[in-house]
C-alpha cells in the first residue's frame, strides 16, 4: 500500500516512538487509544504508537512486565500476572453485538504451565468468556534441565465493540476462568482475503481483529531473542529511526511521487534473508498493529511460495538460502494457522539435502547455507519436539563449533569456520577464508540454538566469531570511506574485497552486531574480551551510522526515489535481521 502522506510521517517519528513506550510498553500500563482506521487498524504512521492503544482511559490495564527489566537473558517470570492485550476490529466486525476473536498469545519461558489457565478482563474488571488451550509449549531439549511451559496459547474470546477503536483487555494467567466459552471448530473460520493491493488478490488471507502486546512483554517471551522497544534509548535512536524508516520502503508504504518501488510478489530478491523474520522484527519492538499486518501478510505469502520439497518456489530454482521456517513459526505462535506448521516440515526436509560437514575435498560450503540448514531443523524441533530434528541441529552445531575449534588440515586456528577460497566463491583455491557478513547470520542462528539449548559451546563459539572480527575481519576502509569496514572474506592467511570499501561498509551493522553478540557471549562465559570486543563494535557502529544515514535522503521522493532507500530490497533484511537485539545486547552491558 502506498500513502501520499507518508512523506512527512518520519518528521514524528521519535516522538511518536517516545509516546508508544511510555504510555503503552515501557510501564505495561496501556491508556486510552484513538486508531480508528478499521482493517485491523492502526496508527497510519506505524510508528510504535498504534499498537498500545484501547480502553477508556479511565481504568487502565496493568500489563506487568517490571520482573523482566533486569538485563537477563532469561529472567524468572512470575507463574501468576496480567498481561494487557490491544484488540484492533477491522471493517468487517459487527459493532455492538457480542462477537468471537481468536489469537495466539505468547508466553515466557517458565511463565504459564497450563494454556487453560487464562481470565479474560475488560476494562471495567468484568470476565469476558473465553477458550484457551496450549498452541505450542517451550520445548526441553534434550538432555538439558529445562521443563517445558506455554509458549503460545490459543486464545478465543467473546466481546462486544462499541465502535471500531482498539480496545484493551487484561489477560491474566495462572488460574481457572468462570466464564467459559466452547472450544471454536476452526479459529480461523472468519479470518478474511486480503484485496487492498498490498498482496495479489487470493494470496493472503487474515483475521478480522488483530491483536498486539507490548514490545516489553514480547521482549520477554524470547520471540527473536530479547529486545529494546523503540525510542527508549537516545544513544541508539538512530538505529530506531532507521528500522522504521527502511521498513516502510519495504513494504511500499511511500509517497505517491516515488516510482522505485520494491517488486517483492514478483521477484524472489526481496526475500533473500526472510523478508517476514524482519518485518515481525519491527513489531516485536514497536508493538504496532501496522508491522503486525504487514508481517502476517509477508507470512501468508511465502507460505504460498512454499513448494512440496520446501523451497522458494518464486526463486525458480532448489535454493536453501531462502528457505526459512523460523518466521512462519512465529506466526504461527501469533495465529495458530495449522498450515503453517506443514510448511515448516517441508522446509526441514530441504536443509536436510545440506551436507554441514566440511572438509578439503568439499566443492561447496558457505556460512550462509549452513544458517538456513540449522535454522531449518531448529525451527521444526520447536514445532514438533522430534528427536529426528534436535538429532539434526545436534549435528550442524557440533560439526560448526569443531570447524572453529579444529580446523581441517593444517590451517590455523582463528576462530571462525575456516573453508577454501573455491568452495566459497568457485575460484581462489584452497586458502583457507571465512565471511564476516555470513558468520553474522549463522551467530544469530546459533544465538537462537542457545536460547532453546543453554548448551555453553555456543557462547564459547560465538565469542570466538567476535575475536574473528577484531583480529582478522577488519580494515580501515579507504576510497573516501573513512570508518573501520569488514572485509568482504578473510582470515589470518587472506583478506578479500569484492567491491572495496563502498561495498564492505554495507556490511558494518550486521557485522556489528555479530561482535556485540560475543562480547556478550564472552562475558556470560567469564572470559576476559567483552570489553575488547565491545569497542571494535562501536566502531563498526560509527560505520553503521554513516552508512544508514547515507542511505536516508529526505528530497528524494521529489525524484520518484524513496526517502529511505532500499537497493537492492533485500539490504533490509541483513541490516536489521540479525540485529533485531542489538540494541538489548548493548543495553544488557556486553
Amino acid at each position: 500500500m502506498r500513502r501520499s502522506d507518508r512523506a512527512g510521517a518520519l518528521v514524528r517519528l521519535l516522538t511518536g516512538m517516545v509516546l508508544s513506550s511510555a504510555l503503552g510498553c515501557a510501564s505495561g500500563v496501556i491508556t486510552g487509544g484513538d486508531d480508528t482506521s478499521g482493517g485491523g487498524g492502526g496508527d497510519d504512521d506505524g510508528d510504535g504508537s498504534g499498537g498500545g492503544g484501547g480502553g477508556d482511559g479511565d481504568n487502565p490495564i496493568d500489563g506487568d512486565t517490571g520482573w523482566a527489566d533486569g538485563g537477563d537473558l532469561f529472567p524468572t517470570p512470575p507463574t501468576e500476572g496480567q498481561i494487557a492485550v490491544t484488540l484492533h476490529p477491522g471493517a468487517s466486525v459487527a459493532i455492538g453485538s457480542p462477537v468471537v476473536v481468536s489469537f495466539g498469545a505468547p508466553f515466557p519461558p517458565g511463565a504459564l504451565s497450563d494454556g487453560a489457565l487464562l481470565i479474560a478482563r475488560d476494562a471495567s474488571g468484568a470476565e469476558l468468556p473465553i477458550h484457551s488451550e496450549t498452541l505450542l509449549p517451550w520445548r526441553a531439549w534434550p538432555g538439558s534441565d529445562t521443563t517445558e511451559s506455554v509458549r503460545s496459547a490459543m486464545v478465543s474470546l467473546e466481546i462486544t465493540f462499541a465502535s471500531r477503536d482498539p480496545v484493551t483487555i487484561g489477560l491474566e494467567y495462572g488460574a481457572a476462568p468462570a466464564a467459559t466459552l466452547p472450544r471454536p471448530a476452526d479459529p480461523r473460520a472468519d479470518w478474511l482475503a486480503v484485496n487492498d493491493g498490498e498482496y495479489p488478490a487470493g494470496t493472503v488471507r487474515e483475521p478480522p481483529v488483530y491483536a498486539t502486546f507490548s514490545p516489553d512483554w514480547l521482549s520477554a517471551c524470547l520471540i527473536r531473542s530479547r529486545t529494546e522497544p523503540v525510542g527508549v534509548d537516545d544513544t541508539y535512536g538512530w538505529i530506531d529511526r532507521s528500522l522504521v524508516g527502511f521498513a516502510h520502503t519495504a513494504v511500499n508504504d511511500v509517497p505517491d511521487s516515488v516510482v522505485e518501488l520494491l517488486d517483492y510478489t514478483g521477484d524472489y530478491e526481496p526475500w533473500l534473508f526472510d523478508r517476514t523474520m524482519t518485518l515481525y522484527g519491527v513489531y516485536l519492538r514497536t508493538g504496532d498493529v501496522e508491522w503486525l499486518r504487514h508481517a502476517h501478510r509477508s507470512a501468508q505469502f511465502y507460505l504460498g511460495q512454499v513448494g512440496p520439497t520446501g523451497y522458494f518456489i518464486l526463486k525458480g530454482e532448489d535454493d536453501l538460502k531462502y528457505s526459512y521456517g523460523r518466521s512462519l513459526l512465529v506466526d504461527y505462535m501469533f495465529t495458530g494457522d495449522p498450515e503453517l506448521l506443514d510448511a515448516v516440515d517441508r522446509i526441514a526436509a530441504a536443509g536436510r539435502d545440506w551436507d554441514p560437514t566440511y572438509d578439503l575435498g568439499t566443492s561447496f560450503w558457505t556460512e550462509r547455507h549452513q544458517t538456513y540448514a540449522l535454522l531449518a531443523a531448529l525451527s521444526a524441533w520447536e514445532a514438533t519436539g522430534e528427536a529426528r530434528h534436535s538429532n539434526r541441529v545436534s549435528q550442524i552445531a557440533q560439526v560448526s563449533f569443531a570447524l572453529a575449534s579444529d580446523p581441517v588440515g593444517s590451517w590455523p586456528d582463528n576462530d571462525c569456520m575456516l573453508h577454501g577460497m573455491t568452495a566459497h566463491e568457485g575460484a581462489g583455491g584452497d586458502v583457507p577464508i571465512c565471511s564476516p557478513w555470513m558468520s553474522a547470520l549463522f551467530a544469530d542462528a546459533v544465538f537462537e540454538y542457545y536460547i532453546q539449548s543453554r548448551d555453553g559451546d555456543a557462547l564459547d563459539f560465538l565469542a570466538g566469531l567476535g575475536r574473528y572480527v577484531r583480529d582478522h575481519a577488519l580494515y580501515p576502509g579507504g576510497e573516501g570511506i573513512d570508518y573501520t569496514v569488514p572485509w568482504y572474506l578473510a582470515s589470518s592467511e587472506m583478506q578479500f574485497s569484492d567491491e572495496g570499501p563502498w561495498g564492505d561498509i554495507e556490511h558494518t551493522c550486521d557485522v556489528a552486531g555479530m561482535v556485540v553478540r560475543g562480547a556478550w557471549a564472552d562475558a556470560a562465559r567469564g572470559g576476559g574480551d567483552a570489553a575488547s570486543l565491545r569497542a571494535v563494535a562501536d566502531d563498526l557502529l560509527t560505520g553503521c551510522k554513516y552508512n544508514l544515514d547515507m542511505w536516508h535522503r529526505p528530497d528524494a521522493p521529489e525524484v520518484g526515489k524513496s526517502e529511505w532507500r532500499l537497493s537492492p530490497g533485500r539490504k533490509f533484511n541483513w541490516w536489521f535481521g540479525t540485529t533485531n537485539d542489538l540494541t538489548w545486547l548493548l543495553a544488557s552491558g556486553s
